[in-house]
């Protein structure tokens, strides 16, 4: 057998495990760390579209659940949805982009920098949210600010429909790139009763940087793993000398 049709082979068992997988009967439901694809529309109190899906295109919005890009609320929303499934989310201003206005005292503020009318700070408000608010009025000791989103002190309300959850990127060190190998191939041999050897010739396969060449997720740091399979004990996957 050719290193060209071994490497063929081993994609075609690797294939048909995530094949077999995707095929299982059990109903996919989106989690922490999926990518997913959603239909919405955001609506005010008064029932007023602020933003939607159609208002941005048409298209679906995508984004990685976790990665903290959208509203902590939106996000998690979508955790244990179902395809097609849709969901309405009432989300507090709190919970969104905060209060409108903010009122603080002057011993917040450095005493050799005291704020002024028009000046603009990045605070922290409740629930960890970081607004841009500008000072609009001091008094003695009292400074109000208002928080520049134009969201701000808004409820806002979203119907969200999950389209689509996409195939995870796989990423893989070289160890257990080399355990998929070792699977691959005791596969093989208990299909066959042999273990596949390079060229037909018996003996050591020598297999340099095979690994990102059919497993598109392996690190580029890992791409230089060097891997070869001993003939003893026969069968066994190496890594960098170390078996």
């Amino acid at each position: 057998m050719t290193r060209f049709a071994l490497v063929l082979m081993l994609m075609a068992l690797l294939i048909g495990s995530i094949f077999m997988s995707a095929c299982s009967t059990e109903e996919v439901k989106a989690k922490e760390g999926d990518t997913v694809k959603v239909f919405y529309t955001g609506t005010l109190d008064d029932g007023t579209v602020f933003d939607s899906s159609e208002l941005r295109g048409g298209d679906p919005l995508e984004f990685l659940i976790g990665e903290g890009l959208l509203l902590h609320s939106f996000d998690q929303a979508v955790i244990g949805m179902s395809i097609d499934e849709s969901i309405t989310v009432h989300i507090p201003a709190d919970e969104a982009y905060g209060p409108l206005e903010v009122v603080g005292s002057l011993d917040q503020f450095p005493p050799d920098e005291p704020p002024q009318v028009g000046e603009l700070y990045q605070i922290g408000v409740e629930n960890d949210i970081i607004i841009t608010a500008e000072v609009t009025d001091i008094s003695g000791s009292r400074v109000t600010m208002e928080n520049t989103h134009q969201l701000a002190g808004e409820d806002l309300t979203f119907e969200i429909q999950l389209v689509e959850i996409l195939q995870p990127t796989i990423t893989m060190s070289c160890e257990q790139a080399r355990d998929a190998i070792q699977e691959a191939l005791t596969h093989y041999h208990d299909e066959h009763g042999k273990w596949p050897t390079a060229d037909g010739q018996p003996g050591d396969i020598v297999w340099t940087k095979l690994v990102p060449n059919f497993m598109a997720g392996t690190p580029s740091n890992d791409s230089d793993c060097e891997w070869w399979v001993n003939s003893d004990p026969e069968g066994e996957v190496c890594l960098q000398n170390e078996c």
